[in-house]
């Protein structure tokens, strides 16, 4: 090989060395670019995957992901409070740990569907809910939504879930205060639709209870109208009960300081004085005062639910605002009843008026006729002076019946004048009308002793006795006696009549009899009837002066 040669072979090398050597640069730049790049990236991703973790640690809701063996492979901190197990703890355990038993298989066939199907991510049964079971076994509603994902050939699932236990909660509260009010509704419509006082407190009674669903029910009135209606104790048992509520103990609070009352365990209450004999054992009460225009003038009390449950402050407001209704319609019922009562009164005074002036001086006059005609008709016509004499005789007798019906047709109110002025009138009445002698002793302070209601049934009792004495006796004497004695109080009405045989039942038929023990069974006393053909009458009552009207439901 000559020179020349040898050195163009050295030149050429020389470039070739120059340029690979460039191009090793070049590649060495390169990687120290995709180094920095892989750098940047690495912490981008390291970055993201912080974010990540702390997205996955702050929210509330379970982020769950399992493998396609539904294998756990993360558990954040929201499925942690959920669920009640630690990641530690959960991480590679079967899916089905948080799934309840009974609907575990349902589960599996629904991750295989969604497995095959084309949709990468749904909500999860919609239709039926979804429920899911914590460490402790306790089973809750949740809704959850659920995606896939392929990666590198393998398929991950992941579940994200809320606990809505709370949710669920509110919302039966809500459709439990929405049947609620339609109860009351239906209970305040059925109150609104009866008039009579009668009708109107049992309803309101048989409203509570079914309103709250208690074993029992009962509502006091005060004042004029110291009724006690029940509902829930058979009439049996409640006959057998001698001492209704007067508000000791318990009911004290209620009564007295008009302040509703919740008390779920009667028993071991420090006020609680036990229950009176036959009275039915009872554990919770919830008592509502029943107020008019600023005053008390009842209460309502409901006890023991027929689930076992306690009461609770949203049975109180229910219950208060049917004493409100109740209220309403006991004032729409008494003015009602006294309208009713007017109306009968004015249409019995114009009646009896009728009769005094224009009946029995129609009769006067055909008496004066027949006198007149009597002193006309000649001493020799005997048998006709004798037929003009029982004419007369007879139109005394028509004239007396009327005056009677008239005195029946006005029973005198004693809201007014006191018990002790009327039943003044009423003998002073009976005095003018009959002219019998009627021997009376009124307790001087009688009015002072008895409410108006009670007064009301006494001066009836009177009128009632007074009124079958004088249109079926034929008495000669007439003796009333009206005394107290303690709380004990006692009225007699005697006569020296013809007397009777008392049945041993009172029939409809005698109406008289019936409307006084009525009248005795409500002030919740006794009557005592001592009477015999030819032996006279005497009606007796005693009752006391504390003690509430009774009504049974």
């Amino acid at each position: 090989m000559s020179q020349q040669q040898i050195k163009r072979d050295a030149d050429k090398t020389k470039e070739e060395l120059i340029e690979e050597l460039a191009a090793l640069r070049r590649k060495v730049k390169r990687l120290a670019d995709l180094e920095i790049e892989n750098k940047r990236a690495a912490q981008a991703l390291q970055e993201s995957q912080i974010r990540f973790a702390g997205i996955l640690d702050i929210t509330s809701n379970a982020i769950i992901a399992t493998d396609e063996r539904q294998r756990i492979i993360l558990f954040n901190k929201g499925a942690e409070e959920i669920f009640g197990y630690s990641s530690a703890e959960a991480m590679g355990q079967p899916l089905d740990i948080l799934i309840p038993r009974n609907v575990i298989t349902v589960h599996r066939q629904h991750i295989n569907r969604f497995a095959d199907a084309e949709a990468f991510a749904r909500l999860m049964d919609e239709r039926q809910g979804v429920s899911g079971r914590r460490k402790n076994g306790e089973e809750f509603p949740a809704e959850a939504s659920i995606a896939k994902l392929d990666t590198g050939g393998e398929r991950i699932f992941t579940v994200v879930l809320r606990d809505i236990t709370e949710r669920k909660r509110i919302e039966q509260e809500k459709e439990k205060l929405i049947e609620q009010l339609r109860a009351l509704n239906k209970a305040a419509q059925a109150i609104a639709s009866e008039l009579s006082l009668d009708q109107v407190l049992q309803t309101i009674v048989e409203a509570a209870r079914s309103l709250l669903k208690v074993k029992y029910a009962a509502l006091r009135l005060h004042n004029e109208q110291k009724r006690f209606i029940t509902t829930g104790i058979d009439q049996k048992t409640y006959g057998k009960i001698k001492t209704l509520p007067v508000g000791r103990g318990l009911l004290n609070p209620l009564l007295h300081q008009r302040q509703t009352l919740i008390v779920n365990d009667i028993a071991g209450h420090l006020q609680s004085v036990g229950f009176p004999e036959h009275h039915p054992a009872m554990r919770s009460l919830l008592g509502v005062p029943i107020r008019s225009k600023g005053k008390l003038i009842g209460a309502l009390y409901l006890s023991d639910k027929e689930d076992g449950s306690n009461f609770a402050p949203a049975d109180k407001q229910l219950v208060e605002m049917l004493a409100l209704h109740a209220t309403i319609a006991i004032e729409n019922a008494h003015h009602h009843e006294q309208t009713q009562r007017l109306a009968i009164l004015e249409e019995r005074e114009r009646f009896a008026r009728d009769l005094h002036d224009g009946i029995i001086q129609s009769i006067y006059a055909v008496g004066l006729a027949l006198d007149q005609a009597k002193a006309d008709i000649l001493p020799s016509s005997q048998t006709t002076r004798e037929q003009i004499d029982l004419s007369l005789k007879n139109l005394a007798a028509v004239i007396q019946d009327i005056r009677n019906y008239i005195f029946d047709l006005r029973p005198q109110a004693t809201k007014h004048r006191g018990l002790k002025a009327r039943l003044d009138g009423l003998i002073k009445e009976v005095k003018v009308n009959t002219l019998l002698p009627i021997e009376s002793d009124i307790a001087p302070d009688i009015n002072a002793e008895l409410s108006d209601w009670q007064a009301s049934h006494v001066f009836h009792i009177c009128h009632e006795s007074l009124s079958n004495a004088i249109r079926h006796a034929k008495p000669s004497r007439i003796a009333i006696n009206l005394s107290k004695d303690g709380d004990a109080v006692t009225l007699i009405v005697a006569d020296n009549g013809t007397g009777f045989d008392l049945p041993p039942e009172i029939h409809p038929g005698h109406r008289g009899l019936s409307n006084i023990r009525t009248r005795v069974s409500q002030l919740g006393g006794s009557l005592n009837i001592d009477t015999a053909p030819q032996q006279g009458t005497r009606v007796t009552l005693r009752f006391r002066c504390d003690a509430p009207e009774k009504i049974r439901d």
